[in-house]
C-alpha cells in the first residue's frame, strides 16, 4: 500500500518505509533515524544509486505533496538531470552565503507567505515585522558576517549568551520623533534563538545546510503569564471608566472605553478588540465569529453585558 500520514506517524526509529501498490512512485519512501520521519527518493543515475533528501515530515512536507515532488524529480531524472548534483552545487555555493544574506532570503521568502507556522498559515505582518527587528538588532550585529556553513551549537550558544547579558542593547531612532529601545535579557535571547531555528530549519529544507544547529541548544523558557486583575484593581478600572476621565481629568476617548470594557468581559487580545468588525459580531448568538486571530478563524461566545455593551456602542 502506498504510504499514508499514520503510516508516518507511526513510524519506529532506524527504519525506512517504501512506497508501495497502486499510486505509488518508485524509489520514493520516508525514513526516520532518530527524531524526524524524513521523505527520501531513491534512484539510478548512469548506472550508479543515488539518494535525493525531500524534505522532513511535517509542514510544508505532507505525503501528498512529497509524494509529488518525487514525481516531478523522476521527470528530472528521466530527461537526464541529476537532482542531487544539482542540490550539491547549491550547497557549495550556500556555502559561501552568510548569515546575513540567508536571513534576508529568509524573510523574502516569509513575506511571499512561504513560511508557514505552527497553524499552516502565512505569518502575519506583524510578525513578520517583530522578525525583522530581531534580525536586525540581534542576529545581523552578532553573527552576520559568518558564513551559514562555520554556523554551529557553538556560535549559537554564545550569540544566546551575548544577547543575554545586553551586547545588542541600543536606543535606536525609528522616526523624526520615534525611538525603539533594544534590550537584552534571557527572554528576549530565547526569541532571538527561536527565529534564528526557524530560519536554520527553512535552510535545511532548502538544501542550503545539513542540519540545525540550534537544535538542542539549552536556552531560557519563561512560565505563560498568568497575571489578572484582582477585586480591588478591577473595581479601580471600573470606577475610573465610569468617570469617563484620566487623573488628570481629561476625557478618555469613547472608543478606548469600550475597548478596555470588552477587554475585561470577554478575554479577548487586545488586537482583536481593537479590530473587530460588526460583521464579526453576531448578537444574536451571543457571540463574536472572528475572521482573522493567530490561530486562524475563532468563535467566542461572549455574555449579556458584553452583548449590552455593543447594542449601546454607536456604529
Amino acid at each position: 500500500m502506498p504510504i499514508t500520514k499514520t503510516d508516518v506517524e507511526k513510524l519506529a526509529p532506524g527504519t525506512l518505509l517504501w512506497d508501495a501498490g497502486k499510486g505509488s512512485i518508485l524509489g520514493f519512501g520516508v525514513r526516520k533515524q532518530r527524531r524526524d520521519a524524513v521523505f527520501v527518493l531513491k534512484y539510478s543515475m548512469k548506472g550508479r544509486q543515488r539518494w535525493y533528501t525531500i524534505g522532513r515530515f511535517g509542514s510544508p512536507w505532507t505525503v501528498e505533496l512529497a509524494r509529488l515532488e518525487a514525481k516531478k524529480l523522476l521527470g528530472r531524472v528521466a530527461s537526464g538531470e541529476d537532482p542531487s548534483g544539482s542540490r550539491d552545487d547549491a550547497k557549495a555555493g550556500g556555502a559561501r552565503e552568510t548569515m546575513a544574506e540567508l536571513c534576508d532570503r529568509y524573510m523574502v521568502a516569509a513575506r511571499a507567505g512561504a513560511i508557514l507556522t505552527r497553524f499552516n498559515r502565512p505569518k502575519k505582518t506583524s510578525t513578520l515585522d517583530i522578525d525583522v527587528g530581531r534580525i536586525e538588532r540581534h542576529i545581523k550585529p552578532l553573527i552576520g558576517s559568518t558564513r551559514v556553513a562555520d554556523v554551529d551549537a557553538r556560535i549559537v550558544k554564545r550569540m544566546i549568551q551575548d544577547v543575554t547579558v545586553g551586547k545588542t542593547a541600543a536606543t535606536i531612532k525609528t522616526k523624526a520623533r520615534g525611538r525603539a529601545l533594544v534590550t537584552g535579557g534571557a527572554a528576549t535571547a530565547a526569541r532571538v534563538a527561536d527565529l534564528l531555528s526557524g530560519i536554520m530549519t527553512w535552510a535545511v529544507d532548502e538544501g542550503i545546510v545539513v542540519a540545525n544547529p540550534v537544535h538542542r541548544v539549552r536556552r531560557y523558557r519563561s512560565e505563560p503569564r498568568q497575571r489578572f486583575l484582582n477585586d480591588s484593581e478591577l473595581a479601580t478600572l471600573g470606577t475610573r471608566i465610569r468617570a469617563g476621565v484620566d487623573p488628570e481629568d481629561k476625557p478618555f476617548h469613547p472608543y478606548a472605553l469600550a475597548i478596555i470594557q470588552l477587554l475585561c468581559l470577554t478575554g479577548c487580545r487586545s488586537s482583536e478588540i481593537t479590530n473587530l468588525e460588526w460583521t464579526e459580531v453576531d448578537l444574536e448568538q451571543k457571540c463574536l465569529r472572528l475572521e482573522d486571530t493567530k490561530s486562524g478563524r475563532s468563535l467566542r461566545a461572549i455574555g449579556n453585558n458584553a452583548v449590552e455593551l455593543l447594542i449601546a456602542h454607536s456604529r
